[in-house]
């Protein structure tokens, strides 16, 4: 009965619950389940399938499991919404969204270091600006930092980076501060900047494979929220869960009906895999389990067997949460609460986006109260407007931060500096950065020199005039002026020297019209007219008679006998098996010479004779004949036009252009011969040969000048030889030659010889590398050492494939290379030329056979587009530090308009961008300069731009000799100076050098012999390069740059062999010509010219010093570096007096120099090599020194001893 009893009350009690569970619907199989972690998703449906030997486990929150979650990492996907900016972001396609997919192993995003700003960079918004609890980041870093910023943008520094946390890393972060965005950084001060090959170098460059970060306050969880079919009443929740307090902190399983806003349903410590019953009473349309996970790599938290059993709401939800009214079943709720329950804080009505206790829910890229306010990358560095989190640039910049100013139309260069290149300094503190060129002769700025020249009118291209003269020639009269038009397409052309010719030319035919003048030179046997034996024309004659059985004439030659070459005649009336006798009068008698038969008849013929000594000529016969013509040939065959001066003219410097023959005939002589009277002749010049394609410079070999009034050019043919003469131009100077005197100096030079001076170079100095990666003994270190400044050979076609097309240098210093070439990167080269030279000059390479004019659509536009970028990224303003700028080194063969346009267009694009960055014109010569150039363009260029070559033409060809050779093209600079004297403009000799071998290392396998006909000798080589030098500072050149740095190793070739040392194929060895460089450097270099004390063909001697004080005179012999000539020179000094000597050649012994009789009394021996005299100035001297003075001041004695007297 008691157990009955006990049966019925437990019915009894249970009967309310299955009455609950009878009207409670069982919702589990309608609901869908959402879990924290995509590890293990196919065991998802486990939590509802009501197995108990099924389970869902979550993946690891830590170390990477959060990288994917939304919810925890407030980085994710925030590159893909565009707020990431890197270096190099104009380099065409990025790949930010590698660094924040989630993806941390097999996705990242490469910052390539900048070679313009010397860094590598990574740099992303937080959205929203938070203050972070982690941030977990993995890359490949070399050396790197980490630093957050606030919303002032002050700095955080994190850590710094290297290769530790190539498998990831977890900052923890203890700073409160709201952070605004994370910017990852590699700065490189190596010399290397960047330069990485192969994984060796400056490796400055970083990958970074994924950035996360977890805002403060959002806890390490895994959950999962199961979606109910509608809103319901839960009663009960059943569930089974499995973990420790080692892995959670806690487990709450919470209640929402928006999925946004959750409450707190129950809280569970540790729990173990049974099931667990919760009962409950509360409206909801998701169900959460959410897990506290604890901070530690590794820890999982699982779920099952959930089961959930509720009724469908039939009023309303919560009761309103008491902050509503329930009416029919919805809360009308009360401000400021919202929700289907009035249980949730809302936003105001300016909130578009999801509401989050009481917080408007921004999307990525907007923040503020009401999500109003946009992120973009880098904020627009202050450059444009944010919107929708895309920057809209102001109308000077550009990039998807706005870093980049808009140059040509495009993005270019980054606007933060090089750390390692300072600004350069203002020329003059009143002058704007826009005009920061002080004219030299005004007061007045200006953004080019050729501004503040500003001429009314060009100066007209005059070179000195030769010698005024008339012309006369040995044939082709009517032809002869064009010899001396100073037209160089026009020539003379002589007739045929042939066999017949000299017949009727006196100068060659000894006997014409001798028979007309004279019967006495023309004695016969009886003839009636004797006149035409010696006429010059073969159409006429007179017959000679038969007296006393003998018919004979006799032309008398020359009364003391001369040496006859040939006899040529025309006869007839000889009958067969007869014959004419021709005899020769020597020394009074009769010499057979020759018969003549009766094949001969109307014939004419010529017939060369022996050597001898004649006096006449005779033609008998027993029977009477005819003579046509009789011709005496005692000159060989000869053509030549004839100058006539008018007066005796001094002569120092002859040119001319001549050809006969052909390069075969080498037989052919051809003399430039001088006379006053026409009759006796004279050769002063060396001989040259017949044939030449070019011009010939000749000047007097037997003295400095020489003096007459006619000038012969003449071509004496070999006998036999049938050809003409063609001779194009002959000119002739006076004593100083075509380019007259060196210019008297206008100023005291500012420039020292440091400045003066510097060296050709080209990329990689003769290494398949770029400089930034050379060996310190090489390159920009050796040539640094002697020179002031470099001059580069930068190829357009390097940089572009069309002129038309803009360089991307901004993408080349991202090492993605060039449009033409993918290797190249401009900054690697020129930096460490910055560094070693602090001058750089760049020569643009462009000309017809790289872009033919045809590849230019629009020059002006296309040269200003190259010229603007260029100087962004190069010039000393914004960009590298390259201070000068040639628009080509020789770019000849275009239309004067194309180039015109290039000009301008380059030079007002650089000028737009740099002022600071002078423009040079490409090297031309004066006559097609001045042709190129007019009041619009002068006006953007800062200087004349000039080769110099010390050439000349000469029987082998094209040749090269001493600077100071009045012959020489180096002379030349002459026609510049004087043609730039009103302009002021510097001039800038962007070449000059010659060629030479390296004695004892010539082989014949190697590049080192030097054997083209502009060779030199090496000792030649090093002296004219010192004079040159010393020649250029006298004359005030801006810079004098040498061509070459090394010889190349091609074979020998103009300019192939004028390297200050050998080529690579022996080693760069050093030659002459860099020792005396060096040694003239080191002793002079920092002295400028002062004045000229002598310069002749005795003597150069000059003076060098600082500002007006001399501190050295230098002096040497104009002649050739191989001569053993020697002079004494007497120089009165005044007050100074000679310290020491040195000689500006390696192991050049010196003779020292002697002292006369007063202080300033000196005699010096002079050769060819220039030799460097320290002065001292007595009054400047110590007074331990002045006891050997003393004997030599009487003065300073005399006054001595008044004073003891007094």
């Amino acid at each position: 009965a008691m157990i009955l009893l006990h049966i019925v009350l437990l019915l009894l009690s249970v009967v309310p619950s299955l009455q609950d569970l009878a009207q409670d619907q069982d919702l589990t199989s309608s609901c869908t389940v959402t879990v924290s972690s995509s590890t293990n998703v196919a065991t998802v449906p486990y939590i509802l399938d009501k197995n108990t030997a099924t389970s869902w486990q979550s993946g690891s929150v830590l170390p990477t499991g959060f990288l994917s979650r939304p919810d925890l990492n407030l980085l994710l996907s925030s590159c893909a919404k565009g707020l990431c900016s890197s270096s190099c972001s104009c380099c065409g396609s990025t790949s930010y969204d590698a660094a924040t997919d989630s993806n941390g192993a097999y996705t990242a995003y490469a910052a390539p270091f900048e070679t313009n700003t010397r860094r590598a960079w990574f740099e992303l918004q937080v959205s929203p600006p938070s203050p972070l609890k982690s941030l977990w980041l993995r890359g490949s870093f070399g050396n790197a930092s980490l630093t957050l910023y606030t919303p002032s943008n002050a700095p955080i520094f994190l850590s710094p980076l290297n290769n530790n946390v190539y498998f990831g890393s977890l900052f923890s972060i203890s700073s409160a501060e709201t952070i605004k965005k994370i910017r990852v950084e590699s700065i490189s001060f190596s010399d290397l900047n960047g330069y990485c090959y192969a994984g060796t170098g400056d490796c400055s460059g970083f990958t970074l494979t994924e950035v996360s970060a977890v805002a403060a306050g959002v806890p390490w969880s895994e959950y999962a929220t199961i979606a109910l079919p509608s809103v319901t009443t839960l009663k009960k929740i059943l569930f089974k869960a499995c973990y420790s307090s080692v892995d959670l902190d806690r487990m709450e399983i919470r209640t929402s009906l928006d999925g946004l806003n959750y409450q707190t349903l129950a809280v569970y410590g540790t729990a173990s895999y049974n099931q667990v019953t919760l009962y409950a009473n509360v409206t909801a349309k998701y169900l959460q389990f959410f897990a506290y996970m604890k901070e530690s790599d590794w820890k999982k938290f699982c779920l099952a067997d959930v089961q959930v059993f509720g009724s469908t709401l039939s009023s309303c939800a919560n009761n309103c949460s008491g902050h509503g009214v329930c009416k029919n079943g919805v809360c009308a709720c009360t401000s400021p609460y919202q929700g289907i329950d009035c249980l949730a804080k809302g936003c105001d009505g300016s909130c578009k986006f999801g509401c989050l206790n009481g917080v408007c829910q921004c999307p990525m890229g907007r923040y503020g109260v009401n999500c109003e306010l946009f992120q973009c990358p880098s904020d627009c560095n202050n450059q444009g407007s944010c919107i929708n989190s895309t920057c809209f640039c102001d109308k000077a910049y550009s990039g998807n931060d706005c870093r980049y100013e808009l140059v040509a139309g495009r993005k270019s260069l980054d606007l933060r500096k090089t750390p390692s290149i300072s600004p350069p300094p203002l020329p003059n503190p009143n002058c704007p950065p826009s005009q920061p060129i002080p004219c030299p002769n005004s007061n007045t700025c200006a953004i080019s020199l050729g501004t503040c020249a500003s001429p009314s009118s060009l100066p007209l291209y005059q070179p000195l005039p030769p010698l005024q003269a008339t012309v006369t020639s040995s044939s082709m009269p009517a032809t002869a002026r064009n010899t001396i038009d100073g037209n160089v397409n026009t020539f003379w052309q002589s007739d045929f020297c042939s066999d017949s010719a000299f017949i009727k030319r006196p100068d060659m035919n000894k006997i014409l019209y001798s028979c007309a003048s004279n019967m006495i030179n023309c004695p016969t046997s009886g003839s009636s007219v004797v006149k035409y034996f010696t006429d010059g024309d073969t159409g006429t004659s007179s017959g000679v008679t038969v007296v006393n059985g003998n018919a004979w004439a006799e032309i008398l030659v020359d009364p003391v006998g001369i040496n006859v070459i040939a006899v040529a005649y025309k006869v007839s009336g000889i009958t067969t098996n007869n014959i004419v006798k021709v005899s020769g009068r020597s020394n009074g008698a009769l010499v057979d010479l020759f018969t003549i038969t009766s094949s001969s008849n109307f014939v004419t013929q010529k017939i060369y004779l022996p050597s001898n000594n004649m006096t006449a000529v005779r033609f008998s016969a027993a029977f009477t004949f005819s003579i046509f013509e009789v011709s005496v040939q005692y000159v060989e065959c000869n053509e030549w036009i004839l100058l006539n001066f008018g007066s005796i003219q001094e002569i120092g410097h002859v040119s001319g252009r001549h050809m006969s023959g052909s390069a075969s005939s080498v037989a052919i002589t051809t003399t430039y011969e001088i006379s006053n009277d026409t009759i006796n002749w004279i050769s002063p010049f060396s001989p040259v040969v017949h044939y030449t394609t070019g011009s010939v410079d000749l000047e007097p070999i037997t003295s400095y000048t020489v003096s007459c009034q006619y000038l012969r050019v003449r071509h004496i043919f070999p006998r036999g030889f049938n050809s003409k003469v063609y001779i194009w131009e002959v000119q002739v100077w006076g004593k100083d030659g075509r380019y007259g005197p060196f210019m008297e100096p206008q100023n005291l030079s500012k420039q020292t010889l440091n400045d003066i001076f510097g060296v050709n170079g080209v990329w990689g100095w003769g290494y398949q590398t770029f400089s930034i990666s050379e060996r310190d003994s090489w390159g920009v270190n050796r040539f640094g050492q002697v020179a002031g400044h470099a001059r580069n050979y930068h190829s357009w076609s390097w940089d572009v494939k069309d002129p038309d097309n803009i360089p991307d240098y901004q993408a080349m210093s991202c090492v993605k290379g060039t449009e033409a070439q993918w290797w190249l990167n401009w900054d690697w080269e020129y930096l460490p030329w910055i560094k070693a030279f602090g001058e750089v000059q760049v020569s643009l390479q462009f000309f017809p056979g790289m872009f033919a004019a045809s590849a230019f659509n629009n020059p002006y536009n296309s040269s200003y587009n190259m010229g603007s970028v260029f100087a962004h990224h190069f010039g000393p303003l914004k960009g590298l530090g390259i201070t000068t700028f040639e628009v080509g080194n020789e770019p000849w063969g275009y239309p004067t308009s194309l180039y015109k346009s290039v000009l301008l267009g380059m030079a007002q694009g650089i000028k737009s961008v740099d002022p600071y960055m002078k423009v040079l014109p490409g090297a031309f010569s004066l006559a097609d300069f001045s042709n190129l150039t007019d009041l619009t363009n002068i006006k953007y260029i800062d200087g004349l731009n000039v080769h110099m070559y010390s050439f000349y033409g000469s029987n082998d060809g094209r040749k090269s000799t001493y600077p100071e050779s009045r012959i020489s093209q180096f002379r030349g600079i002459n026609e510049w100076i004087r043609w730039n004297t009103n302009l002021g403009l510097p001039i800038y000799v962007s070449e000059f050098g010659w060629d030479s071998p390296h004695t004892g290392d010539q082989k014949s396998d190697d590049s080192t012999n030097c054997t083209h006909s502009e060779c030199v000798s090496e000792l030649s080589q090093a002296l004219y390069a010192v004079r040159g030098l010393l020649l250029l500072s006298r004359l005030g050149i801006q810079r004098a740059t040498w061509y070459f740095y090394a010889n190349t190793d091609t074979g020998s070739g103009v300019f192939s062999k004028s390297g200050l040392t050998t080529s690579s194929k022996t080693g760069f060895t050093r030659k002459a010509v860099l020792d005396a460089l060096e040694i003239t450097i080191n002793l002079l270099g920092n002295t400028r010219f002062i004045d000229v004390l002598q310069e002749d063909n005795e003597a150069y001697i000059y003076r060098f010093g600082a500002g007006t004080v001399p501190q050295y005179i230098v002096a040497w012999i104009p002649t050739h570096g191989d001569s053993s000539m020697t002079k004494t020179v007497q120089l009165d000094l005044g007050q100074y007096m000679i310290a020491s000597a040195t000689a500006l050649f390696p192991g050049y012994s010196v003779t020292q120099p002697t002292q006369g009789d007063s202080t300033g009394n000196w005699t010096i021996q002079l050769t060819p090599t220039p030799v460097a005299y320290e002065l001292n100035n007595p009054s400047n001297i110590l007074p331990s020194q002045q006891t050997r003075l003393l004997p030599l001041t009487p003065l300073l004695l005399t006054f001595i001893i008044s004073i003891l007297f007094k």
